[in-house]
């Protein structure tokens, strides 16, 4: 076989131009990069190919990736510089930007679509010197199958029917085998077992009306996650808030974690400073992050978790609250229902390509209010989420938290359900749905599971 002289399909001018705006915007252009899936082998120059390793890592450790002289230096100490055409060629690359941001997503899709060329007729060449040098006929069309069928694959996302079914069947063997959830555990065994534990990959919404505890609900989800110590389930757990200070969620961790009332009124007692004393030696052990968002968009959220997530691992991500985000995609800020629905898809589009579970607590609407007033065993619907359609759309499970008695007036109603709170799994793409009874310590923010199961649902 004669040797191969025509030179692969790709275009180095335009690897060096989404590489130079790695170096004027690079969270920007990392962020649609990692969007796009974009891999090494996406460049064909083995120095821009390095380059775009070095640049990657300057960003994975928190370094300036626009740095010259600290990027010159690493790429001096892995023998790269001098392929790239030492600083001079450096600098090339640095002026190669044409249009800036703008065409970044054009410049990827065309660099995604020669890397899959070149990758394609190499299998293609693979299979002619396997035909050339003797390999039976059927192995070598099965070659040229496989280079076709993942040609497909990428451009379309499509699978055959048999694939599908292996996948199917090797994923149910792979559950049966499991011991233990797929995710972490939430912290309530009924809620574990419907949901498998809050699963890496998923979007959760959260929802109840103002005044029902929601917030105390995630903390105490957050707690039950932080405390795992399973080693599958890396990283810290994020909580994003839009509304209530990180300091003020951290007084009620103190109380929860301690079973004592953290808004203290006087001088605390003896046993009060024991038990804050000991719930805050277990709460400094644990991996916790707050972040106040309040005013930030959407993107501006899903960049920064990003970041964090590309430095450390993340257990869990946790949103306070949905509806209180904008989305810089909805030009008229009036817009309320345009708003919450870019929210959500953003969220859902976000957790569906992450490495953690995400939990946005939601609002839900005033005149669920009226039902309860009238009925206190009337339990919130996903239909009942403020703002749009689309949160219940886009959420893979809907908890929403209910407690009657903060729903009733008449005092003997009221007493009848005090302490009682109810979770509806309204929704749950991947499970049963059910209605799980808690307890609720009002005086130190807590919630503890029932041993009684209210209600499941065909």
């Amino acid at each position: 076989m004669s040797e191969e002289t025509t030179v692969p399909p790709h275009d180095a001018e335009l690897e060096k131009r989404v590489l130079s705006l790695m170096f004027s915007a690079p969270e920007q252009t990392l962020d649609a990069c990692l969007r796009a899936g974009l891999r090494s082998a996406w460049f064909y120059v083995p120095a821009y190919r390095q380059l775009w390793e070095v640049l990657r890592g300057c960003e994975a450790e928190g370094l300036p990736a626009g740095d010259v002289a600290g990027v010159a230096h690493r790429l001096k100490e892995q023998g790269a510089l001098e392929a790239l055409g030492g600083l001079s060629g450096l600098m090339d690359v640095l002026s190669a930007a044409e249009g800036g941001l703008a065409f970044l997503p054009h410049h990827l899709e065309v660099l995604a679509d020669l890397a899959e060329r070149r990758r394609t007729l190499q299998a293609l060449r693979d299979a002619l010197r396997a035909a050339e040098t003797g390999e039976k006929p059927a192995l070598v069309w099965q070659r040229v199958e496989c280079a076709a069928d993942a040609q497909n694959g990428q451009k379309g996302g499509k699978e055959s029917y048999r694939d599908l079914l292996l996948a199917v069947i090797n994923t149910m063997d792979e559950q049966a085998k499991r011991k233990g959830l797929l995710g972490v555990s939430s912290g309530f065994r009924r809620l574990d077992i419907a949901l498998d534990g809050l699963v890496p990959g998923r979007y959760y919404v959260l929802g109840a009306r103002s005044g029902m505890g929601k917030t105390a609900m995630a903390l105490n989800m957050a707690l039950a996650v932080a405390k795992c110590q399973e080693g599958r389930f890396p990283g810290k757990v994020l909580f994003l808030s839009g509304e209530m200070p990180p300091r003020e969620l951290v007084q009620r961790m103190l109380g929860i974690e301690g079973g004592v009332c953290s808004r203290v009124q006087g001088e605390l007692t003896k046993e009060q400073r024991m038990y804050l004393s000991k719930a805050y030696s277990r709460l400094m052990r644990l991996p916790f992050d707050f972040l106040d968002v309040s005013g930030w968009s959407v993107e501006q959220v899903i960049r920064e978790v990003r970041r964090r997530a590309r430095r450390e691992p993340l257990r869990l991500v946790i949103l306070d609250y949905l509806q209180l985000l904008r989305s810089e995609a909805v030009r008229d800020s009036s817009d309320r229902v345009g708003q919450v629905a870019a929210v959500s898809n953003a969220l859902r589009d976000f957790a569906h390509t992450s490495n953690f579970p995400l939990l946005a607590l939601a609002q839900i609407n005033r005149e669920s209010a009226k039902s309860s007033k009238k009925d206190a065993a009337v339990l919130p619907t996903v239909d009942d989420l403020k703002g749009s359609g689309d949160i219940e759309q886009d959420a893979d499970a809907v908890l929403l938290l209910h407690r009657p008695d903060k729903a009733l007036n008449k005092p003997e109603e009221k007493k009848k359900y005090e302490g009682k709170a109810f979770l509806n799994v309204d929704k749950n793409r991947y499970g049963e749905t059910v209605v799980v009874e808690l307890v609720w310590e009002g005086f130190c923010q807590r919630f503890r599971e029932a041993v009684k199961i209210v209600m499941e649902r065909e």
